[in-house]
């Protein structure tokens, strides 16, 4: 069993920065770190609500919306058209990214797992895959997580914030089909 230290950063954006502003911002935050933007390459990232708003799940609310892995300058770069149009959704809602570089001693995979570890305790926790994800990783590897809170760290509401709403897409809503496609993965009801 392999120790993986998950140290957590996070920015708040809004929908209408930049690239170049989400990555300025996050390569200094991994710099006071000690990690240079090179490490992102590596890196396990959960796409957030911030604010008053929080996601209707089954089994109870949470800000998260996507949980991913990889290249965090070109998967960002790629989630920007979905996140503005869930944004349409939801005027004036800014987002956060929470991200990690996990890194285990000859596991240059890493990673994978700990994305597959996060969308696992998710679903435990929440009752089904975060709304924009599609795909369930599996990992057979057995890690003991530093600090061992770290993987709810990064998917629950986390202290001092207070959300003000709990929303889930109705059918009118784009987002409805792949809000219910994940909830029918889980064999879970759909809200009303």
């Amino acid at each position: 069993m392999a120790k993986v230290s998950l140290d957590w950063y996070w920015n708040r954006f809004s929908v209408d920065d930049d690239l170049k502003t989400i990555m300025q911002r996050t390569t200094e935050n991994i710099a006071r770190g000690g990690y240079k933007p090179e490490s992102l390459a590596r890196s396990v990232y959960v796409i957030r609500l911030a604010g008053p708003f929080l996601i209707s799940y089954p089994k109870g609310p949470s800000p998260v919306i996507y949980i991913g892995k990889g290249q965090f300058r070109n998967r960002i770069s790629a989630h920007r058209t979905w996140i503005r149009d869930f944004f349409d959704h939801l005027k004036h809602a800014q987002f956060e990214i929470r991200y990690c570089i996990p890194r285990v001693k000859n596991n240059l995979g890493i990673e994978k797992e700990v994305e597959a570890y996060l969308i696992h305790r998710f679903i435990e926790r929440y009752g089904m895959l975060p709304i924009n994800n599609k795909v369930l990783s599996n990992t057979n590897v057995d890690h003991q997580f530093i600090p061992a809170n770290s993987l709810d760290k990064a998917i629950s509401i986390g202290s001092g914030n207070k959300p003000h709403w709990e929303v889930c897409p109705l059918r009118s809503n784009p987002w409805f089909k792949k809000y219910s496609k994940n909830i029918a993965k889980q064999n879970s009801p759909i809200h009303p």
